[in-house]
């Protein structure tokens, strides 16, 4: 299946494309068997590249990995609205993959690391970031905003023909909220909501 995530865009076409190229390979492979047991050599056979063109562009492939979480991180934030139960969709539709190498990456507990890098990063843009960066206290925030990720696993544990994005993601929305403010938020009528801490105000539009 064809990379559908955005790169950096550092570097001309070619250096682009040979990154590409392995970054598709990556995903075909690890749909195929643990990352643990995929070489470089390997690697770089199914993307069709010279072993040396790979150590010019990695230094391994948890580095790759790294950056395919990155990719991701991009993808997103240009999908992201600002709005949280619209950011929470848009993850929500991200993680519902039918690509077994990404579904791989993003549940297995052999990919901790590109897990970490992926969430860290997501959650440092869209409403997430707004919503953290405008809290009285922010880890506490960031805490709550995370468990959108717990929140759509056990659901999807249980996924069957009537399961809904929207509505876990207008849901898990409300419990994120409920948690963060005690149950003083309002929504208002742009669909930004209003909340309240400790007696202060903050908005996410």
């Amino acid at each position: 299946m064809p990379y559908r995530f955005l790169d950096s865009g550092e570097g001309d076409m070619r250096v682009r494309r040979t990154r590409t190229h392995l970054k598709e390979a990556l995903l075909q492979m690890v749909a195929e068997r643990p990352v643990a047991k995929i070489s470089v050599t390997e690697l770089s056979e199914r993307a069709e590249v010279n072993r040396k063109t790979f150590y010019l562009h990695y230094s391994g492939i948890g580095d790759m990995l790294l950056e395919i979480a990155d990719d991701i991180v991009r993808t997103l934030d240009t999908k992201f609205t600002g709005e949280l139960e619209a950011d929470v969709y848009t993850l929500y539709q991200f993680l519902d993959t039918d690509e077994e190498g990404l579904k791989r990456l993003l549940t297995e507990t052999d990919y901790v690391a590109f897990q970490e890098r992926l969430y860290d990063g997501v959650f440092t843009h869209g409403a997430f970031e707004k919503i953290t960066e405008e809290s009285r206290y922010p880890d506490i925030t960031a805490g709550y905003l995370h468990s959108v990720i717990g929140i759509f696993y056990s659901y999807m544990d249980r996924k069957n023909e009537a399961t809904n994005l929207k509505k876990l993601a207008r849901n898990a929305t409300k419990l994120v909220l409920l948690g963060i403010t005690g149950g003083g938020y309002r929504v208002n009528g742009d669909h930004s909501f209003r909340y309240s801490w400790g007696g202060g105000f903050c908005e996410a539009a």
